[in-house]
């Protein structure tokens, strides 16, 4: 909280005031941060980011205009939801909006939606919970995510791009949008990390960028998670060569999210 000064004359006697600043929300010091990266910074920020995972980083943030700064309320949903799930900020937004949020957010930028933190979010596109609608109990149960969330959550059936049937869910609010990619990954974290213990698998779990790579890959498909827990020098390797342009490959998608979380980290946006 900042304080400023100002002066007044009672009885020509001069009184010094103290007036307190309203302090900054969380959400604001982060969009503050965002706003005043330029565009040189970035490049040097992303640079780095690129130079450690061979894959440019994406610039999944919501656009620095006014009329968007309503919509950091998203950014304070997902710190605080990284942080109560000790997984890192950086990492969580890098995940959230490449699973599809960004995607919503511009959507609501074209057609000038304002703000709302109830705005109704299609999980399935916008969210990649191809199956919150019927794993939900199971992680209230395991006590990932508070019941209070349930409510907000309405089941919807989905066939994926597999052609699979799965359930789904329309979910009310960003906050609880956010929280069931934080659940869901927090718990295939806890799950590889067993898997990984069981099976004596010489894997570094003190390394955050292991753990999160492994937490990714699991979450996007357990069995490639699986694997890479057995041969992690291997998926963890620098990338080289054309960038893919689908979503099809678990690695590609996986280092893709780290080399995002990279810059931010760089940038110490979240660093509050």
């Amino acid at each position: 909280m900042s304080t400023t000064y100002t002066t007044t004359t009672i009885s020509s006697t001069t009184i010094k005031v103290s007036v307190s600043a309203k302090p900054m929300t969380i959400a604001e010091k982060i969009w503050n941060k965002l706003a005043k990266i330029t565009s040189a910074q970035k490049l040097d920020f992303q640079g780095k980011a690129k130079s450690k995972w061979g894959i440019d980083p994406m610039d999944w943030y919501i656009y620095r205009t006014s009329s968007m700064k309503p919509y950091s309320h998203i950014y304070e949903c997902i710190y605080n939801s990284a942080i109560s799930h000790s997984l890192s900020p950086e990492y969580i937004h890098a995940v959230v909006m490449g699973e599809g949020l960004n995607l919503l957010i511009e959507n609501l930028r074209s057609t000038n939606t304002p703000f709302d933190p109830d705005f109704v979010i299609d999980a399935y596109a916008y969210l990649g919970a191809d199956e919150i609608g019927s794993s939900i109990d199971k992680l209230v149960k395991d006590g990932y995510i508070d019941v209070s969330h349930k409510k907000n959550i309405v089941p919807n059936n989905v066939v994926n791009e597999l052609y699979q049937p799965k359930v789904s869910a329309f979910v009310s609010g960003f906050k609880t949008g956010i929280e069931i990619v934080v659940a869901e990954l927090h718990a295939r974290k806890d799950w590889i990390k067993n898997y990984i213990s069981s099976n004596s698998l010489t894997v570094d779990t003190s390394n955050s960028d292991t753990i999160d790579f492994l937490t990714y890959a699991t979450y996007n498909n357990r069995g490639v998670g699986m694997e890479a827990a057995k041969n992690i020098s291997h998926y963890m390797r620098k990338f080289s060569g054309t960038e893919r342009s689908d979503q099809t490959n678990v690695r590609f998608n996986t280092l893709k999210r780290l080399a995002t979380a990279d810059w931010y980290k760089n940038a110490k946006v979240y660093e509050i």
